[in-house]
Protein backbone atom coordinates (compact mmCIF):
# COMPACT_ATOMS: atom_id res chain seq x y z
CA UNK A 1 0.00 0.00 0.00
CA UNK A 2 2.87 2.39 1.06
CA UNK A 3 4.41 1.33 -2.43
CA UNK A 4 1.35 2.01 -4.44
CA UNK A 5 1.06 5.85 -2.63
CA UNK A 6 4.62 6.78 -3.20
CA UNK A 7 4.35 5.81 -6.95
CA UNK A 8 1.25 7.99 -7.19
CA UNK A 9 2.74 10.73 -5.69
CA UNK A 10 5.87 10.23 -8.10
CA UNK A 11 3.31 10.49 -11.44
CA UNK A 12 1.94 13.64 -9.85
CA UNK A 13 5.07 15.21 -9.33
CA UNK A 14 5.91 14.37 -12.96
CA UNK A 15 3.19 16.06 -13.94
CA UNK A 16 3.67 19.01 -12.30
CA UNK A 17 7.11 19.50 -13.39
CA UNK A 18 6.03 18.78 -17.10
CA UNK A 19 3.08 21.83 -17.19
CA UNK A 20 5.83 24.17 -15.30
CA UNK A 21 8.48 23.26 -18.36
CA UNK A 22 6.31 23.92 -20.67
CA UNK A 23 4.79 27.00 -19.20
CA UNK A 24 8.32 28.42 -19.33
CA UNK A 25 8.88 27.64 -22.95
CA UNK A 26 6.12 29.39 -23.40
CA UNK A 27 6.22 32.76 -21.60
CA UNK A 28 9.37 34.37 -23.77
CA UNK A 29 6.83 34.02 -27.23
CA UNK A 30 4.29 35.64 -25.35
CA UNK A 31 7.02 38.17 -23.92
CA UNK A 32 7.90 38.48 -27.58
CA UNK A 33 4.32 39.20 -28.64
CA UNK A 34 4.35 42.10 -25.72
CA UNK A 35 7.81 43.02 -27.45
CA UNK A 36 6.32 43.27 -30.86
CA UNK A 37 3.28 45.23 -29.79
CA UNK A 38 5.09 47.73 -27.88
CA UNK A 39 7.89 48.62 -30.98
CA UNK A 40 7.62 51.77 -32.86
CA UNK A 41 6.86 51.48 -36.43
CA UNK A 42 10.12 51.53 -38.64
CA UNK A 43 8.73 54.90 -40.14
CA UNK A 44 7.90 56.16 -37.02
CA UNK A 45 9.16 59.75 -35.38
CA UNK A 46 10.94 58.05 -32.55
CA UNK A 47 13.25 55.60 -34.43
CA UNK A 48 14.04 58.71 -36.88
CA UNK A 49 14.85 60.09 -33.34
CA UNK A 50 16.82 57.36 -32.71
CA UNK A 51 18.67 57.91 -35.78
CA UNK A 52 19.38 60.62 -35.33
CA UNK A 53 21.41 60.96 -32.15
CA UNK A 54 23.37 57.43 -32.95
CA UNK A 55 24.95 59.10 -36.07
CA UNK A 56 25.50 62.45 -33.71
CA UNK A 57 24.15 65.05 -35.93
CA UNK A 58 26.58 64.11 -39.10
CA UNK A 59 23.50 63.77 -41.40
CA UNK A 60 22.73 65.59 -44.59
CA UNK A 61 20.00 68.48 -44.15
CA UNK A 62 17.61 69.00 -46.19
CA UNK A 63 17.79 71.94 -47.36
CA UNK A 64 14.41 74.36 -48.94
CA UNK A 65 15.76 77.90 -48.61
CA UNK A 66 19.21 79.50 -48.95
CA UNK A 67 20.08 82.51 -47.90
CA UNK A 68 23.06 84.18 -49.89
CA UNK A 69 25.51 86.76 -50.14
CA UNK A 70 27.46 88.48 -53.86
CA UNK A 71 30.82 89.51 -52.56
CA UNK A 72 31.42 90.63 -56.36
CA UNK A 73 28.83 92.92 -56.40
CA UNK A 74 30.78 95.16 -54.74
CA UNK A 75 32.95 95.69 -57.38
CA UNK A 76 30.00 97.18 -59.10
CA UNK A 77 29.45 99.62 -55.70
CA UNK A 78 26.90 97.15 -54.70
CA UNK A 79 25.29 95.20 -51.75
CA UNK A 80 23.55 92.44 -52.60
CA UNK A 81 21.65 89.30 -50.81
CA UNK A 82 19.24 86.76 -51.87
CA UNK A 83 16.95 84.06 -50.78
CA UNK A 84 16.19 81.34 -52.59
CA UNK A 85 13.08 78.85 -51.96
CA UNK A 86 13.26 74.68 -53.49
CA UNK A 87 9.74 74.27 -55.17
CA UNK A 88 10.36 71.04 -55.90
CA UNK A 89 12.25 68.59 -58.99
CA UNK A 90 15.07 71.11 -59.23
CA UNK A 91 13.08 74.27 -59.80
CA UNK A 92 14.15 77.24 -57.35
CA UNK A 93 12.84 80.86 -57.11
CA UNK A 94 15.27 83.46 -56.49
CA UNK A 95 14.41 87.02 -54.79
CA UNK A 96 16.95 89.21 -54.88
CA UNK A 97 17.41 92.67 -52.67
CA UNK A 98 20.49 94.87 -52.50
CA UNK A 99 21.66 98.66 -52.35
CA UNK A 100 24.16 100.85 -54.57
CA UNK A 101 26.61 102.88 -52.33
CA UNK A 102 28.49 104.04 -55.77
CA UNK A 103 28.43 104.55 -59.28
CA UNK A 104 28.91 101.50 -61.11
CA UNK A 105 31.85 101.98 -63.41
CA UNK A 106 31.03 99.53 -65.79
CA UNK A 107 27.51 100.32 -66.47
CA UNK A 108 29.01 103.71 -67.31
CA UNK A 109 31.43 102.10 -69.83
CA UNK A 110 28.28 100.35 -71.71
CA UNK A 111 26.43 103.78 -71.91
CA UNK A 112 29.24 105.67 -73.50
CA UNK A 113 29.25 103.36 -76.38
CA UNK A 114 25.68 103.42 -76.73
CA UNK A 115 25.56 107.28 -76.34
CA UNK A 116 27.79 108.24 -79.10
CA UNK A 117 25.69 110.82 -81.32
CA UNK A 118 26.02 114.01 -83.77
CA UNK A 119 23.24 115.34 -81.62
CA UNK A 120 24.95 118.47 -79.78
CA UNK A 121 21.49 120.16 -78.74
CA UNK A 122 21.07 117.61 -75.65
CA UNK A 123 23.81 115.83 -73.09
CA UNK A 124 24.38 112.36 -73.99
CA UNK A 125 24.07 109.88 -70.99
CA UNK A 126 27.86 109.52 -71.07
CA UNK A 127 28.24 113.30 -70.61
CA UNK A 128 25.64 113.25 -67.90
CA UNK A 129 27.36 110.59 -66.25
CA UNK A 130 31.36 111.90 -66.81
CA UNK A 131 30.14 114.83 -65.43
CA UNK A 132 28.48 114.36 -62.10
CA UNK A 133 28.46 112.96 -58.71
CA UNK A 134 26.72 109.78 -57.26
CA UNK A 135 23.52 110.85 -54.93
CA UNK A 136 21.63 108.72 -53.96
CA UNK A 137 19.66 104.92 -55.30
CA UNK A 138 16.30 103.07 -54.30
CA UNK A 139 16.78 99.46 -53.26
CA UNK A 140 17.82 97.06 -55.93
CA UNK A 141 15.63 94.54 -56.87
CA UNK A 142 16.04 90.84 -58.49
CA UNK A 143 13.25 88.00 -59.31
CA UNK A 144 14.05 85.04 -60.75
CA UNK A 145 13.13 81.74 -61.53
CA UNK A 146 16.26 78.99 -61.79
CA UNK A 147 15.85 75.12 -62.36
CA UNK A 148 18.70 72.83 -61.42
CA UNK A 149 20.09 70.07 -64.02
CA UNK A 150 20.70 67.19 -61.33
CA UNK A 151 16.73 67.63 -60.39
CA UNK A 152 17.86 68.95 -56.82
CA UNK A 153 17.91 71.98 -55.58
CA UNK A 154 21.34 73.46 -54.56
CA UNK A 155 23.48 70.79 -56.49
CA UNK A 156 25.58 71.28 -59.33
CA UNK A 157 24.58 72.77 -63.05
CA UNK A 158 21.83 75.39 -63.72
CA UNK A 159 20.19 77.53 -65.55
CA UNK A 160 18.15 81.31 -64.44
CA UNK A 161 15.85 83.64 -65.92
CA UNK A 162 15.91 86.81 -63.87
CA UNK A 163 14.70 90.44 -63.91
CA UNK A 164 16.43 93.19 -61.84
CA UNK A 165 15.34 96.89 -61.60
CA UNK A 166 16.75 99.67 -60.05
CA UNK A 167 17.19 103.62 -59.22
CA UNK A 168 19.72 106.02 -59.35
CA UNK A 169 20.28 109.49 -58.84
CA UNK A 170 23.17 111.78 -60.07
CA UNK A 171 23.86 115.51 -59.64
CA UNK A 172 25.50 117.55 -62.56
CA UNK A 173 28.64 119.67 -62.24
CA UNK A 174 27.85 123.25 -62.31
CA UNK A 175 29.78 123.76 -65.94
CA UNK A 176 29.53 120.96 -68.86
CA UNK A 177 31.25 121.19 -72.41
CA UNK A 178 31.58 125.23 -71.60
CA UNK A 179 27.65 125.99 -71.16
CA UNK A 180 26.42 126.33 -67.65
CA UNK A 181 23.84 124.28 -66.30
CA UNK A 182 20.55 126.21 -65.31
CA UNK A 183 17.84 125.33 -62.69
CA UNK A 184 17.60 121.78 -61.51
CA UNK A 185 21.17 119.71 -62.02
CA UNK A 186 19.88 116.58 -60.96
CA UNK A 187 18.87 113.49 -62.96
CA UNK A 188 17.40 110.15 -62.69
CA UNK A 189 18.15 106.98 -64.18
CA UNK A 190 16.14 104.14 -64.19
CA UNK A 191 17.45 100.64 -65.08
CA UNK A 192 15.12 97.31 -66.11
CA UNK A 193 17.38 94.23 -67.00
CA UNK A 194 15.95 90.97 -68.77
CA UNK A 195 18.74 88.45 -68.29
CA UNK A 196 19.18 84.29 -69.22
CA UNK A 197 22.52 82.77 -66.90
CA UNK A 198 24.25 79.05 -66.51
CA UNK A 199 26.09 78.27 -63.02
CA UNK A 200 27.20 75.91 -60.67
CA UNK A 201 26.76 75.04 -57.06
CA UNK A 202 28.82 73.02 -55.19
CA UNK A 203 27.76 72.50 -50.89
CA UNK A 204 30.01 72.08 -47.80
CA UNK A 205 30.37 71.81 -44.56
CA UNK A 206 29.53 69.22 -42.09
CA UNK A 207 25.65 69.45 -43.04
CA UNK A 208 26.62 69.95 -46.92
CA UNK A 209 24.61 73.31 -46.29
CA UNK A 210 26.72 75.86 -46.95
CA UNK A 211 27.17 76.86 -50.62
CA UNK A 212 29.40 78.24 -53.31
CA UNK A 213 27.66 79.35 -56.60
CA UNK A 214 29.31 80.50 -59.74
CA UNK A 215 27.37 81.90 -62.49
CA UNK A 216 27.65 83.76 -65.78
CA UNK A 217 24.34 85.87 -66.80
CA UNK A 218 23.63 87.47 -70.52
CA UNK A 219 20.82 89.63 -71.79
CA UNK A 220 19.44 93.60 -71.87
CA UNK A 221 19.64 96.76 -70.17
CA UNK A 222 16.65 99.30 -70.93
CA UNK A 223 17.12 102.51 -69.51
CA UNK A 224 15.10 105.33 -69.03
CA UNK A 225 16.66 108.87 -67.54
CA UNK A 226 16.69 112.63 -67.09
CA UNK A 227 18.20 114.85 -69.68
CA UNK A 228 19.12 118.15 -70.67
CA UNK A 229 18.57 120.23 -73.39
CA UNK A 230 20.45 123.75 -74.67
CA UNK A 231 18.06 126.41 -74.42
CA UNK A 232 19.02 130.41 -75.02
CA UNK A 233 19.30 132.34 -72.14
CA UNK A 234 19.69 135.88 -72.08
CA UNK A 235 22.32 137.23 -68.83
CA UNK A 236 20.45 139.88 -66.88
CA UNK A 237 23.64 141.85 -66.27
CA UNK A 238 25.40 141.53 -69.40
CA UNK A 239 22.25 140.96 -71.90
CA UNK A 240 24.23 139.22 -74.04
CA UNK A 241 22.60 135.74 -75.01
CA UNK A 242 24.13 132.51 -73.80
CA UNK A 243 23.38 128.75 -74.56
CA UNK A 244 22.84 126.98 -71.08
CA UNK A 245 21.47 123.18 -70.19
CA UNK A 246 18.27 122.98 -68.82
CA UNK A 247 16.22 119.48 -67.63
CA UNK A 248 14.06 118.33 -69.95
CA UNK A 249 10.57 117.42 -68.05
CA UNK A 250 10.29 114.05 -70.29
CA UNK A 251 12.78 111.33 -69.71
CA UNK A 252 14.42 109.86 -72.52
CA UNK A 253 14.95 105.80 -73.62
CA UNK A 254 17.59 103.66 -74.48
CA UNK A 255 18.15 99.82 -74.89
CA UNK A 256 21.21 98.72 -74.32
CA UNK A 257 22.39 95.01 -75.76
CA UNK A 258 24.34 92.96 -74.43
CA UNK A 259 24.64 93.16 -70.55
CA UNK A 260 26.75 90.31 -69.29
CA UNK A 261 27.45 89.98 -65.32
CA UNK A 262 29.35 87.44 -63.59
CA UNK A 263 29.80 86.57 -59.97
CA UNK A 264 30.06 84.59 -57.09
CA UNK A 265 27.51 84.00 -53.84
CA UNK A 266 28.26 82.20 -50.81
CA UNK A 267 25.24 81.25 -48.47
CA UNK A 268 23.82 79.05 -45.89
CA UNK A 269 20.85 76.19 -46.70
CA UNK A 270 17.98 75.47 -44.10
Amino acid sequence: MTMIKHIKIIILSSFLFAGFLTFGQDKPQIDGDQDKKYTPNPSSIFNSLNKKREDGGSSDVTIKNMITYCPTALFRQKVMFYCHRDLGQGIVVNLGLGKAFGDDVLQQVFLGIKSVTSDYTVLSSYDMLSNATYYSSTPYYYVGLRYYFSGNSFEEGFVDLAYRHESLEYLLNPDINSKKVAGSNSFNLKMNAFSFGYGYTILTGRKNNFSHEFFINFGIKYFKHSYFEVVQYRNPVTYVDEDVYVKSPYEKKMIIYPAINMGYSFGFGF
